[in-house]
């Protein structure tokens, strides 16, 4: 089975999918950084480079890749804040994943990314001022996806990351195959 965590860039899906995969002793797979080793380049540098529709291929290839050479019996995989946007990999992650969405307001948002410049394109070129409409913005456009393909929604605000992985946990058993 192939656990898949979702959400905004920024909601804590790289650190949520490697403490799942410690407690659940199984492997886990971040879909940027895969990408990242696979190009020899930051996430950032991609989008500089070739743009925001060449990496979206790269993602959904990998995407692909990963779910037809998994063969583990449990697999958690982190996706990027974008993964969503394409209708392809909804429907990958949709019939072949069980997908939890991590979901936070924009403030809680806003409040993380504008301490992470540098690592996030979509939003490196917003002035602080800008941020939180920005992010509003962006997660609108994305928010369907996100919810289109969760089995399971879990609210993060307010909440501490040990709260969080247990909550995830005590879902896991809405999952059929678990």
């Amino acid at each position: 089975m192939i656990i898949s965590l979702t959400g905004f860039m920024g909601v804590g899906k790289s650190t949520l999918a490697r403490l799942l995969a410690g407690s659940l002793c199984c492997r886990v797979i971040d879909l940027d950084r895969l990408v990242e080793k696979e190009q020899g380049k930051s996430v950032a540098e991609i989008f500089q480079t070739y743009g925001e529709n060449y990496f979206r291929k790269l993602e959904e290839e990998a995407l692909k890749r990963i779910i037809s050479e998994n063969s583990e019996r449990l697999l958690i995989i982190s996706l990027g804040g974008g993964t969503l946007i394409s209708e392809n990999n909804q429907k990958i992650i949709k019939e072949y994943t069980n997908c939890i969405y991590l979901r936070a307001s924009v403030n809680l948002l806003t409040e993380r990314l504008a301490s992470h410049r540098g690592k996030r394109p979509a939003l490196d070129s917003i002035d602080d001022n800008s941020l939180e409409l920005e992010v509003s913005n962006l997660l609108q456009k994305r928010l369907r996806g996100y919810e289109n393909t969760a089995k399971l929604i879990i609210d993060v605000d307010e909440k501490s990351v040990r709260s969080i992985l247990n909550e995830i946990i005590a879902g896991l058993d809405s999952f059929s195959e678990v």
